[in-house]
């Protein structure tokens, strides 16, 4: 049961994060600053589900997950650039959360536990800012089936840093 439910509840969250990312995007192009209001409300209400969401599923997660995160995680939605420190084309990704010493993220492109990056973040709502050196410390391959039939493939992963 707490199975079916943990994956009932990731999918929630991934849906409301993506609803969050797409709106942002959609955003960039409007210029009707009366429109570009109504739509801030939109994406408050969608993180705002997005917390509850969140909230339920680490209620069913097993202490043993919640045992392995060393610090606490502030949920952030926002832009993140990572260029590799070996040389090499940027990828960009949008950020999940962020720690003292960590960023969640996710991005169209699959990158490697132990790749160096020189990471650039960026908040949605403009009050974090970090650059920093850091490395893949885990990525997981999320491809998740729509009711509309259509399917969300993506990377998730996790870059600690100094």
């Amino acid at each position: 049961m707490t199975t079916d439910c943990s994956k009932y509840f990731e999918e929630i969250v991934l849906l409301e994060r993506a609803m969050v990312y797409r709106i942002h995007r959609l955003m960039g192009g409007v210029q009707d600053n009366d429109l570009i209001n109504a739509v801030k409300i939109i994406v408050a209400d969608e993180e705002t589900h997005y917390g509850y969401a969140r909230l339920v599923l680490e209620s069913v997660l097993s202490a043993d997950l919640a045992e392995r995160r060393r610090f606490e995680r502030q949920y952030v939605f926002g832009d993140i650039r990572m260029v590799p420190s070996q040389g090499g084309g940027e990828i960009r990704g949008r950020c999940v959360d962020v720690s003292a010493r960590g960023i969640g993220f996710e991005s169209d492109v699959r990158v490697v536990p132990g790749d160096k990056f020189h990471v650039s973040l960026t908040s949605y709502n403009g009050k974090i800012s970090r650059q920093v050196q850091g490395q893949v410390v885990w990525i997981k391959e999320v491809r998740l089936e729509l009711f509309t039939g259509n399917t969300l493939h993506f990377y998730m992963g996790g870059i600690s840093h100094p």
